[in-house]
Order: C-alpha cells, then structure tokens, then sequence
C-alpha cells in the first residue's frame, strides 16, 4: 500500500513540475477538460481536442487596468524593441470591441499575453494550430492592418529603429511625445436623432443611453467595424482639426447594427414623423414597473438573450426560492405589522397569486385591502 502512494506521489510530482507552462495558465478558471482529454497531460503529451476558442468566453477588462506602456523586444535583431503605448492603443478599441481586438479568445482569468498563444519562431509552434501566426508575424499583421488605414502607410521606420543608426535628439523627443498622448474620449450620448428622406416616418429616433445602461448593449455589439477613419482624415496633418468623415451606406448598412435584434419589428417602432419617447415599460408592455423592479436591468428578468420576451407577471416566475425567512416584504413597500408575520404567504395571497389584490377574508370578516392594511406603508 505505501509503495502504491509513492509511485503516485512520484507521477504527480514530475507531471507537475516537469512542465514549463505559462505561469497564468493555472489561474485561469476553466476546468482541465474544457482543452485537455485526458486526466494528466504533460507537456509531451498534452492530449488536446481540437481547438474550442471560438466557443469560449472571451473577458472585457477595462481600460483603466491596461498598462500604460509595454517594451516589445523580444524579437529585436535589426531593429530596436518597440515602445508600445498600450494604454492609448486600448482606448482607441475600448468602444470597438475592448481588449477582445487583439487579446482574442482570452478566457476567464487575467489577460493573456501575444507570446502566451503565439510562439517566438515558427519553427517552434509544436502544438499550435497552422493557422496561428507565430509571434512576429502577429505582431505585424494586428499593428499593420490598422496603421495602414489612417497613414497609408506603416514603413518599419513608423515604429522601429535600426540598431545602428544614430536618433536625433528631437526625432526621439519627437517619438516620445506622441506616445504620452492618451485618446481622447468621446461622451456618450442620450440620444441620436436622424433625419431620413423618406416620406413616411423621416424622423428615427435612437435613445443610445437606453440601449447602453438599460438593455445591456456593449459598445462592441454595434461598433465592432469602427475603424480610425470614421474620425480621422488620413490626409489631416498633426496640425490640423479632426473632421469626420462621411460615409455613404446602403440601407442595408445604415441597418445593420440595428438588425441584430430589431429584424423582426416594424420600421414604426424607430421610424416616425416626429420625435419618439424612450422606452417606458408600462407604454410598451401593459405593465408599469415600480419600486423594486426599476433598479433592474432587463436582462435580470429577461436573461441575457438579446430579443427579449414577454414574461409571465406572477412573482414565483423569477422568485421560486421566496419562503416566510427569505422574503422580506418591505420590499414592496409594505411592512408587515407582528400580527401578520407569522402568516404564510398564500393565507393572504390565494393560490400564491400575488399580482391579484391581497385577501382579508380567511382571518377578518370585517376587513378589506387597500381600506385595511396589514401594515405600515413605505410609499
């Protein structure tokens, strides 16, 4: 038996500390199974399924956590390392998308680094997808792609400097100052009101904090192809204002965004001859919200589904859990005296129907709600 307990003490101790993983990897709170098939792989035989990127959760840190500089120099050899603003380089993503834009795939625990997915040469990829670019080539195909797009050009001298050759003084200061600048951020609007040419409803009225802190819309989810150009002229020197540019859409385009959970509604419900109201739960549903239930956003009753659905109006739909000891009725509003606490639940709400006028009759002959309350009243 003791030699039994050895030998396992022994596989795990070299499964263990034979591995040279990433140090994050373990804080990652993700169950070994979720990439792994078998119960002790090592780092010969780390037994992986095919990749489940696509179907894993990818983290929204925020931008405040971002350091503020990141030294890229692990690939130097010509060049000098880059000093990647990568603070600035994160509130330019933060309304396109977040930290997802570059740190793609990047689980539940901290925020993965490049190399921590890309591997420094190609030849050293073992394991990794073919179609997962090794380090350098990540590098450049994140940083180009955008650079190209607002400068019309992204030479190596726009990042990198020779080893050998000797920065002015000015040109470095130069360098330094662009770095230091943090993007500017732009305030979010309570509405946006567009003027359409058509002749029936020209007027669209779009009620953008609703969509944000109401309906739990992520920047992301409507401006996810945002690109440098739709504020920044590529041929606008330093000097110069930012002017936005006008794009022309199809309508299809213009609806896009707006399709993703509005495909289904008819055109009135944006479109109208005049400014619309924002959402008010009670026009739009039959049912005013009050006290407790406007702290919450939909989702909380509605789940995080983007086409929300109606509900059934009876409390137990969401509070199966309610009990004598875990409600507490002030909550609507209502403080029950000492003389009805001891009641249950159903010896005043009948069949647990509790969006139907509360009964006194089980108790009182004489007694009859709203006239006679079983307590003090909040509001």
């Amino acid at each position: 038996m003791k030699k039994n307990i050895f030998l396992i003490l022994m596989f795990w101790t070299v499964m263990v500390f034979g591995q040279k993983s990433n140090p994050l990897h373990n804080k990652t709170n993700l169950p070994c199974k979720t990439c792994h098939t078998c119960e002790f792989p090592t780092i010969k035989d780390p037994c992986l399924i095919d990749c489940p990127r696509e179907d894993l959760i990818t983290i929204r840190a925020s931008v405040h956590s971002a350091p503020e500089f990141i030294q890229l120099n692990r690939l130097s050899d010509r060049y000098t390392g880059v000093r990647f603003s990568h603070k600035r380089h994160a509130e330019m993503y933060d309304m396109s998308g977040g930290c997802g834009g570059c740190h793609h795939y990047n689980t539940s625990g901290p925020v993965q680094s490049c190399a921590a997915c890309h591997a420094l040469k190609k030849e050293d990829k073992r394991d990794k997808p073919e179609s997962t670019p090794a380090l350098q080539a990540a590098y450049h195909r994140q940083c180009i792609t955008c650079h190209k797009t607002w400068s019309a050009e992204a030479g190596c001298n726009s990042c990198h400097d020779l080893k050998k050759s000797a920065v002015s003084q000015s040109e470095k200061n130069k360098k330094d100052s662009l770095l230091a600048i943090s993007h500017r951020t732009r305030k979010e609007p309570e509405k946006i009101v567009y003027e359409t040419d058509t002749e029936k409803g020209r007027v669209a009225t779009f009620y953008h904090k609703d969509h944000t802190q109401l309906f739990g819309v992520s920047c992301g989810q409507c401006h996810s192809q945002l690109s440098c150009v739709k504020c920044h002229d590529q041929k606008r020197s330093m000097n110069e204002p930012l002017v936005q540019n006008v794009v022309h859409k199809t309508e299809e385009e213009k609806h896009a965004a707006c399709f993703n959970c509005h495909k289904d509604d008819n055109c009135t419900k944006c479109h109208s001859n005049k400014e619309l109201q924002p959402f008010d739960h009670g026009t739009r549903t039959g049912w005013a919200l009050a006290n407790y239930h406007t702290r919450l956003i939909c989702s909380d009753c509605h789940g995080a589904n983007k086409n929300f659905k109606s509900l059934s109006r009876e409390c137990n739909t969401c509070h199966t859990a309610w009990t004598m000891t875990t409600f507490r009725h002030a909550v609507t509003g209502l403080v029950l005296s000492e003389d009805h606490l001891e009641l249950s639940c159903k010896d005043c709400h009948p069949k647990n129907k509790y969006t139907a006028k509360p009964v006194c009759t089980p108790c009182h002959d004489d007694k009859m709600y709203p006239n006679d309350l079983p307590g003090r009243k909040l509001w």
